[in-house]
């Protein structure tokens, strides 16, 4: 099957789940690494601190 957009979302496209399976677990992860007490709003250490978390996520993955 030749690729294309339209089959990028579909929800048994395996790259698609294997993709949303790990953007989870980043989020997992830098959530509870940064979010110390959830609430209405993010004040700006704990938005700092996701935005760096995902960063070295996606550096570690991309050069591996």
């Amino acid at each position: 099957m030749m690729w294309s957009c339209s089959t990028w979302g579909q929800p048994n496209n395996r790259r698609h789940l294997q993709f949303t399976a790990q953007v989870y677990n980043i989020l997992e992860l830098c959530w509870d690494k940064c979010v110390e007490k959830p609430g209405n709003r993010l004040d700006s250490p704990t938005e700092n601190c996701l935005s760096s978390c995902v960063d070295c996520f996606i550096d570690t993955s991309i050069t591996n």
